[in-house]
């Protein structure tokens, strides 16, 4: 099928005509996909929205298509390990950093005066945001994904709650609310209460673009619930102290980032975000009770096979893609830090939008802001943060001086009348020529 959707982005670029286009347009007709594939648009090398939105249009759409043009898997496979060791290395090396500043051991220099007013500014924020640790049991929730136990289609919640449910041993303690559940109830009835104690997460890999993957973890059964019920505890937080709604977040965002320019904002993103968040970060900033909770559901190891190797690692990062509080927890801590650096330097902490690593900020404190960010130990993206000229993104919207330049992204190549239905939805939506959505309907067969 990848030549039928290399005639639909032919058409496009033929009707395009720009520059950038014929290039694309060139390499389809060499079949050179390994180079189309590493193409990008910068948004600063135009003046026009609708120049702009033209070419995004033909530059992105096949740029997370899942073909073999620009990678095998091994090689994305293995590249997502390194990724993610790379990511390790970064969190040792920022837990080695602030060591020194939990419990003000030291030792300090004149230097670090401001650091620790920041960090005693930042735990305020915190925990006025937390609040008090709340004397109840976590009663389990669940999620769709695999877990260490529960894997391949065996991930139904009937196969969660029949299967022996895996716990790391440190969130033994906190098992009350489970064993008072339906869940648990059934497992001392049917299993006498059987739990199977593990002691790392499992590393896997998920498509994130034609030529990466993305890294994440399956986590223990038992212990992802309960996290996921940590999680449910911090949300209503985030709600109530810093209007941050995450069951409505992306369309917030979305909207704030059409109007970002003309409000003064600067939209950022983080690369890693969640496996940069070191331990010694978490234990600096949160309250003790908090941080004692969360380190007590989290995995302390990863298992990593890979090439036919399995190795067992002590984790550096607090918690991975695949954590059931790792989502609450980036919005906590980024939000927090935003707010914090804007009261600091007099910028307005209400202008401040946190939505796991994507954040909205008042442009005037940007470089500020990625000061500290860099401190914490986190990367900023540079291909997808921007505070300075006339594009904004943030949550999957574009915008260019505040019209939607949203180009349309194919993830997997059509293979059924259904997908040639919805590329040609998509591509309409996004505004292709009639001669791309022709050449999609050609596919379909004859009523």
């Amino acid at each position: 099928m990848l030549d039928q959707v290399s005639h639909v982005l032919a058409a496009q670029c033929r009707h395009n005509g720009s520059p950038r286009a014929l290039v694309i347009l060139d390499l389809l007709q060499r079949g050179q996909w390994a180079e189309l594939l590493k193409l990008r648009i910068d948004p600063s090398d135009y003046t026009d929205p609708m120049a702009y939105k033209a070419d995004a249009l033909v530059t992105e759409l096949l740029r997370k298509c899942q073909i073999d043009a620009f990678k095998s898997r091994d090689e994305m496979e293995s590249d997502a390990v390194q990724t993610f060791l790379d990511c390790e290395a970064q969190c040792f090396a920022t837990n080695s950093r602030l060591d020194r500043f939990i419990g003000n051991q030291g030792p300090f220099d004149p230097k670090d005066e401001a650091v620790i007013q920041f960090i005693a500014e930042w735990r305020k924020e915190i925990k006025r945001v937390l609040g008090a640790l709340p004397d109840i049991d976590l009663v389990p929730r669940f999620s769709g994904g695999a877990t260490v136990s529960d894997v391949g289609r065996l991930t139904t919640l009937p196969d969660k709650m029949t299967g022996v449910p895996t716990i790391y041993p440190s969130a033994e303690p906190l098992l009350s609310g489970f064993w008072s559940s339906l869940w648990g109830r059934n497992r001392l009835r049917y299993d006498g209460g059987r739990l199977e104690r593990v002691r790392s997460n499992e590393f896997f890999t998920v498509p994130k673009s034609a030529e990466k993957r993305r890294g994440c973890a399956k986590e223990a059964s038992l212990a992802v619930s309960l996290q996921l019920a940590a999680a449910q505890i911090i949300r209503p937080r985030l709600r109530a102290k810093l209007g941050i709604d995450l069951a409505t977040g992306k369309e917030k965002h979305m909207e704030l980032a059409r109007h970002a320019v003309a409000l003064g904002l600067a939209t950022k993103d983080l690369s890693n975000a969640s496996n940069t968040v070191a331990k010694k970060l978490v234990k600096l900033v949160l309250p003790d009770d908090w941080f004692a909770l969360l380190d007590s559901l989290r995995a302390p190891f990863v298992c990593i096979t890979h090439g036919g190797v399995v190795k067992t690692l002590r984790l550096e990062m607090f918690s991975s893609m695949g954590n059931g509080f790792t989502f609450e927890l980036e919005t906590l801590l980024f939000a927090t830090l935003v707010r914090t650096v804007c009261l600091i330097n007099g910028a307005c902490p209400e202008l401040v939008h946190v939505f796991g690593d994507d954040i909205i900020c008042p442009a005037e404190v940007s470089d500020e802001i990625d000061a500290v960010l860099k401190w914490s130990g986190f990367l900023l993206n540079s291909e997808k943060s921007y505070s300075v000229g006339p594009f904004r993104e943030s949550c999957g919207g574009d915008y260019f001086n505040g019209v939607d330049v949203r180009a349309h992204y194919l993830e997997e190549l059509p293979t059924e009348p259904a997908d040639w239905i919805a590329l040609r939805n998509g591509l309409r939506r996004r505004g292709f020529c009639g001669k791309s959505l022709a050449l999609c309907e050609s596919n379909l067969p004859s009523a």
